[in-house]
């Protein structure tokens, strides 16, 4: 998880919160910097800056154009100095990344970005664009032929003319659709709708002063309109027209242009165009199928589109399975072309603002899904890995991640375990922008294969690139950069690189380039970096291995100075050398081989599990000195040669503790089945604070290639202050005093404090001194549970504060674990600052356990709470927030993916389960999907992704949701959920084909459940339990009673709700405490009905009646079942039989009017007055009079067979109306030159209902319609609409009207708005995944 600044992004500048996946922030305000080089580590330079500098060198050189001054001034703003990487470019201007591939996986890359056209020596400079995520596919599985005016109808109803020079042997055209909005960066739509707006706009305004017009000329020509009905309607139309108009307008909703896509082979390669034409004005002549460049897969000819000149937003395009899948690619938001752009960028009229490799070639594998605003998905990061492979690249970069559980395991760490250990590619990951605080490393940068790197500023780049208006003292880490060491104890952050950069970026941002700081663009300099060296090992033939790249980097890196933490933890080694690193490559080419790569693992010697370095950072832990057995093993590439690579491996290393506090021993040979020896860590003589150590192998006859391996050591010991008091004695309060700290900008505050034992929350308190301004201070306070994601225990957030200002902040604790409490003024925050931070514990627990059960037959359940720590306020307060409806799958399908696409090295082909559940919602809310099996596991997990998305039952999408599971809001109504899960294999998925999906729907209303002092009070549902203080160690006892509230409609007996109960109070008295219990509430039996009374039950029928009528029904059961036209004779001798017998029976003619008035429209033109026939029929077995007499009654009938007679009232009530609305419907669609047989039937039909009613809307808007008065139409159609008693198979019916009247009356514009309206609500199919 990252912090992202940037107005490219989604959040704002100012409140800051997390967001999943990306490494990156852009912030604005900046400092001038300056910085000197001296005895290996960046120093500031004393009384001269940077600016005066260049100011001098601008004087000295009179002769310098304006070009000249500005190359100079700004050559910062993307940083190479501090990694030598423009030494080593001066040195060496051939290794400029030249002969190297890299692979981008981020959110895709402009391909007409400026700077990624061609490298330095000509080639084109990206080489593929890939999206991995299945957010830009569209299903083209339909195939068409064209037809005699050569053209193709589109799924949008379009006619497409296609051009007649494109070849196309088969004659079989795929054809497809795409949303745009479901294609371009969110940031983009706003744009798009405000340019379709003004467009709009002018054409509603003349439609207005037309429609206004017509009124006005109107009323001129008939003044007095009160004594004629005709003239009257007439002008209630024209009024209507004006009002129809403005009301229409203030709620338009653009669901934005559609797209039509068409896919053919040409008898050489498959190929794809798009109509664009939605997207311009509908007689422009523009964005025409027929005009349209085709495309094919962008590897081959390196082409690609733009959506239009109003956007420019550029795609490419592949096409995948046999045609059946078009996939566009568009880069989702700026992050993955401004990476691209700082690896390898290529300006050859600017080379000053030149990437750090210009000569390396790049393909864009997009990781992020557009459906679910950027995040990274298995599959994207999958498929990334296979484009890898077949592109034969030699870096990766990802400048992604997030918190994981298991820090060096996974499907997708295995994955990249392959990538770099057995071919050979060089992954290069960002550390992640979660510090100050430790151990808030993410995947896949926590793990052991990517060299993962932290972001650093130096004073030059926040001079150049941030603009700082003062100087900076000297280089740091950005403040949140994350830190190490994992909780299995590796280091984590492995090198630094600078993490800002003024990189290209998108077209469509109207921009070329843009500043952005973090860890994702640390990555990418440090993975430009190495394309040098890779480019320079190529040029010269050295030998080239993921293990000799890491080392030589490790090795070679500059030490900074780091403040409190040790610099391991926050810089790695330290800031990247490329000209160093080169020079170790250079010497170190004979003794690398063969190449080694060492795994290290630790274990405690009294057991435990195996890390990858040493963490002691419990209380517990640091109490005595510990033995560790540390295992390193040798590891070859997986086809190496026993006897010339294997036996040749006896390593003669010496050991080195860099600590006294660390003992190990001295030598160690090392065969290649590996050696275990042991260390020794004394923590007892530490000093509070934060302490590294390693023990480092190095060669003995070579120490100058420094250590081979290593073995980290990290140990916390927490603050020896005791228990201080705010009250009248030791156990009113359990207070803790950080004292007052002096900050400056980017320095830290970081303590620990040992949680005492039976504490379940704490409240800090943050008092300013005085200062200028705000100040910005990145606050961290977290506990680490090994087996969670670290930010479960974790409070963080950028805290405000102004001069002499305060902050509270609550959250919940483990007792007996260890707390880091971690503030760090904001690196670009100018000026000094104090701040006083206290720090106060208390504790509520809760017995018999931490989550309560209450099941609502039982009505009650006992429980316990204690004051364990100090004196506490025990007040209660339960709720219930949600309910749970577990849903099991309707269908499910394991089937293998196209081996195209979906297949890893050695042939294997990854496999899906698609799963597919039926919901129904009963009231309109707030759900969210959960697999708790998969849920927030991304490089951790177990399958390699998984995806669910909502439809309505008219298969219109609504939404997305992933491992993160997002609210989604659902109105009443039937929907399909459907879910994929991804795994290499089958009987993995076989497994899961009935797994749960569990909705959690959010109550409107949270339901009290209440809390008395005793079973008695609960029994009589006396007094509830008000609150009252427990003193130390007082146990209180408590029961928790039942609801008397109504509960939703979906909490049906056995429901299962969920909620919290709070037990106390903030000290301030301002709310609850953080201590909450989670509570589980099971929904009782429902209530029985309190009509028992059986007198107006039915009298059985005898058994030859009942075998008469059984035999009766399942004939019209059969009839129901046959098709009108295609089963025509059995059809028709079935229901002559059955009338034959049954010549009144209502059920029987209704069925047989049905099948005549559900005919597709084709068909049932031709059948309309066997329709008006069938309509009679039904009406004529009816006898009105009684059924109005019954319906008419105020009171209901009563005795024998009252309640069997309602139902038959009712059903005839039913058949009558349907039967006159669809001999009305058919006489209007008739055109019957009779107008008074319509309205004599109209006439009938509003005896029985209100015809302007949703569910007749039709049938009043094709009346009014006949009438000329298609305003009044549309009214009663949006009526309908809006009315919650339509069904939704009305709602196409509705849309197609709206659609037809709106270009009846001439107003174009909002007819191709309801167009569009209706294909977004009916599309043909589901999307794809």
């Amino acid at each position: 998880m990252a912090f992202v600044w940037s107005q490219c992004y989604r959040l704002g500048v100012i409140a800051a919160k997390p967001t999943k996946g990306l490494c990156s922030r852009s912030f604005l305000r900046s400092r001038l910097p300056s910085v000197n080089r001296k005895q290996g580590c960046l120093r500031p330079i004393a009384s001269t800056s940077r600016s005066t500098q260049r100011r001098a060198v601008i004087e000295r050189q009179p002769e310098m154009t304006a070009k000249e001054i500005g190359a100079s001034y700004f050559a910062g703003a993307m940083p190479k100095e501090e990694t030598g990487a423009l030494k080593f470019m001066k040195e060496h201007p051939e290794f400029d990344g030249r002969g190297t591939v890299v692979a981008i996986f981020d959110t895709g890359v402009d391909p007409g970005a400026s700077g990624l056209q061609v490298t330095s020596d000509g080639k084109p400079k990206i080489i593929d664009v890939l999206d991995g995520t299945g957010s830009g596919d569209v299903d083209t599985s339909k195939v068409v032929e064209l037809d005699e005016d050569g053209c193709l109808t589109g799924l949008t109803g379009r006619k497409l003319k296609v051009n007649s020079e494109w070849k196309n042997p088969s004659g079989k055209w795929h054809i497809g659709s795409k949303h745009v909005f479901e294609l371009v960066c969110s940031g983009l739509v706003p744009r798009l709708k405000s340019h379709r707006l003004k467009s709009f706009q002018e054409k509603q305004r003349a439609a207005v002063a037309e429609a206004s017009a017509a009124l006005a000329k109107f009323d001129t020509a008939n003044p007095d309109v009160s004594g004629d009905d005709d003239k009257k309607k007439e002008r209630g139309e024209l009024e209507s027209r004006v009002k129809l108009l403005l009301s229409m307008m203030e709620k338009l909703n653009d669901v934005g242009p559609i797209i039509d896509c068409v896919v053919w082979h040409d008898g050489d390669k498959w190929r794809a165009a798009l109509d664009t034409s939605d997207m311009y004005e509908p007689d422009s002549a523009e964005g025409l199928l027929a005009d349209f460049v085709p495309l094919t897969n962008f590897r081959d000819e390196r082409k690609y589109g733009t959506f239009s000149a109003i956007d420019a937003c550029n795609f490419a395009c592949n096409i995948y399975e046999e045609g059946n899948v078009l996939c566009i690619v568009v880069d989702i938001i700026m992050h993955g072309t401004h990476v691209a752009g700082i690896v390898g960028a290529n300006h050859p009229d600017n080379p000053e603002l030149n990437g750090i490799a210009p000569g390396c070639q790049i393909i864009s594998c997009k990781i992020g899904d557009t459906r679910l605003g950027s995040i990274e998905t298995g599959p994207g990061m999958t498929r990334a890995i296979v484009a890898a492979l077949e592109h034969k690249v030699d870096l990766c970069n990802m400048s992604y991640g997030e918190c994981i559980a298991i820090p060096n395991g996974g499907r997708f760490i295995e994955l990249l375990k392959d990538l770099t250990n057995k071919h050979n590619i060089v992954f290069v990951a960002s550390a992640g922008n979660s510090g100050p605080g430790m151990t808030t490393l993410g995947g896949p940068g926590v793990a052991e294969h990517p060299i993962t790197v932290g972001a650093y500023v130096s004073p030059g780049f926040a001079a150049a690139g941030h603009s700082m208006r003062e100087e900076l003292d000297e280089g740091q880490q950005y403040t949140f950069t994350s830190r190490g060491p994992s909780i299995d104890g590796a280091t984590g952050v492995d090198i630094s690189a600078p993490g800002g950069a003024i990189s290209v970026v998108p077209q469509w941002t109207q921009q070329c380039r843009q500043l952005a700081n973090g860890t994702s663009m640390a990555s990418p300099n440090a993975c430009g970096g190495i394309a040098l060296l890779l480019s320079g090992l190529k040029a010269t033939g050295g030998a080239i291995t993921s293990n000799r790249i890491r080392r030589a980097v490790e090795n070679t890196a500059q030490v900074v100075d780091t403040g409190d933490l040790p610099v391991e933890l926050t810089h790695g080694r330290g800031l990247l050398q490329v000209d160093k690193a080169w020079q170790y490559l250079e010497k170190s080419g004979e003794v690398d081989f063969p190449d080694v790569r060492y795994e290290v693992r630790v274990q405690r010697s009294d057991g435990g599990v195996s890390m990858r370095g040493i963490y002691m950072r419990e209380p517990a832990d640091v109490l005595r000195p510990l033995t560790w057995m540390a295992t390193v093993k040798p590891r070859l590439h997986e086809d190496a040669d026993v006897r010339d690579e294997k036996l040749a491996i006896e390593d003669r290393l010496s050991l080195k503790s860099t600590q006294p506090w660390l003992s190990c021993p001295e030598a160690l040979l090392l065969p290649h089945n590996g050696r275990a020896f042991e260390v020794k860590v004394d923590p007892t003589g530490l000093k509070e604070g934060v302490h590294y150590a390693e023990v480092q192998g190095s060669d003995v006859a070579a120490p100058w290639r420094g250590p081979l391996f290593r073995v980290p050591v990290t140990v916390v010991v927490p603050g020896e202050a005791p228990p201080s008091t705010n009250g009248t004695g030791p156990t009113d309060t359990c207070f803790f005093s950080l004292g007052k700290t002096s900050f400056s900008p980017g320095k830290e505050l970081r303590r620990f404090i040992s949680v005492p034992t039976g504490a379940t929350w704490a409240e800090v308190t943050m008092r300013a001194g005085q200062h200028t301004g705000t100040k910005v201070f990145s606050s961290e306070i977290k506990q680490l549970v090994m087996g969670q994601r670290y930010d479960t225990h974790t409070w963080n957030g950028y805290v405000q504060m102004p001069s002499n200002g305060m902050k509270n902040i609550a959250f919940k604790v483990l007792g007996g674990k260890m707390m880091e409490v971690a503030v760090s003024q904001y690196w670009s925050n100018l000026g000094d600052s104090e701040l006083e931070i206290d720090v106060t514990f208390h504790g509520l627990e809760v017995a018999p356990g931490t989550n309560l059960h209450l099941d609502g037959s039982a009505g009650m359940v006992e429980f316990q709470v204690t004051a364990p720590i100090c004196r506490e306020f025990v007040k209660p307060d339960a709720k219930l927030t949600s309910v749970c409806i577990p849903l099991r799958p309707t269908d499910s399908l394991v089937e293998p993916f196209s081996a195209e696409r979906d297949s890893l090295p050695e042939s294997r082909i990854l496999s899906k389960l698609n799963l597919s559940y039926k919901l129904t919602v009963t009231e309109a809310g707030k759900f969210t999907a959960n697999f708790p099996m998969l849920n927030n596991q991304v490089y951790d997990a177990e399958v390699e992704g998984q995806l669910v998305m909502f439809y309505d039952e008219n298969k219109k999408y609504i939404a997305s949701s992933d491992i993160y599971p997002e609210t989604v809001d659902l109105k009443k109504g039937d929907y399909t959920i459907k879910a994929m899960i991804r795994h290499e294999k089958p009987e993995f998925l076989e497994k899961l084909k009935a797994m749960p999906l569990i909705l959690i729907r959010k109550l409107e209303k949270s339901v009290a459940l209440p809390v008395y002092s005793t079973k008695g009070a609960c029994v009589a549902a006396g007094p509830q339990f008000k609150g009252r203080e427990l003193y130390v160690g007082e146990t209180v006892n408590m029961v928790l009673g039942n609801t008397s509230e109504d509960l939703a409609k979906d909490c049906t007996p056995g429901s299962v709700l969920t909620g919290t109960m709070n037990l106390g109070m903030l000290t301030n008295g301002k709310g609850p405490a953080p201590s909450s219990v989670a509570l589980t509430y099971t929904t009782p039996p429902a209530k029985p009905s309190s009509n028992n009374d059986n007198s107006d039950k039915a009298e059985e029928k005898d058994a030859k009646e009942k075998i008469v009528e059984a035999v009766r029904d399942a004939k019209i059961k059969v009839l129901e079942g046959l098709k009108v036209i295609e089963d025509e004779e059995a059809y028709s001798a079935l229901l002559a039989e059955l009338k034959k017998d049954f010549p009144n029976h209502i059920p029987l003619l209704s069925a047989a009017l049905k099948k005549l008035d559900t005919l597709k429209e084709e068909d049932r033109k031709g059948r309309l007055s066997d329709i008006v026939k069938a309509a009679d029929e039904v009406v004529s077995a009816i006898d009105q009079t009684e059924l109005a007499v019954f319906l008419a009654r105020k009171t209901p009938e009563e005795g024998k067979e009252a309640s069997q007679r309602s139902k038959e009232m009712s059903k005839k009530e039913t058949a009558i109306i349907d039967a006159l609305k669809a001999k009305a419907t058919a006489l209007l669609d008739m055109e019957a030159e009779n107008q008074a047989d319509v309205e004599k039937v109209i006439v009938e039909l509003g005896k029985w209902v209100n015809i302007s009613d949703a569910p007749h809307a039709i049938l009043h808007a094709k009346r009014e319609a006949q009438a000329g008065r298609l305003a009044e139409a549309i009214k009663s159609l949006d009526s309908a609409l809006a009315s919650d008693d339509r069904t939704k198979s009305l709602d196409k019916k509705l849309w197609k009207l709206r659609s037809e009247y709106l270009g009846k009356l001439g107003w174009h514009h909002w007819e191709r708005q309801a167009s569009s309206i209706l294909y977004t609500n009916f599309p043909p199919d589901f999307q794809l995944f």
